[in-house]
């Protein structure tokens, strides 16, 4: 875990509009996306490269994340 990417999404979040999730839910998500196989992470992006979700579906209250061990 970078803190230069914890800081970019924070960033990222800090943008999103009505719609999104607590900061509480997001560092939840987070934690359960950093165990994932499939998360990659770097300075200055992340992303899941299963379903390809970003920063623009791991903030949003109505997504969930889609593989079929989702737990989240």
């Amino acid at each position: 875990m970078s803190n230069n990417c914890n800081k970019k999404i924070l960033e990222d979040y800090s943008r999103v509009g009505e719609n999104k999730i607590t900061y509480q839910q997001l560092m939840q998500r987070l934690k359960l996306c950093r165990l994932c196989n499939h998360w990659y992470e770097t300075n200055e992006s992340y992303r899941c490269f299963s379903c390809k979700c970003d920063k623009n579906f791991l903030y949003l209250k109505d997504r969930s994340c889609p593989l079929p061990t989702s737990q989240w």
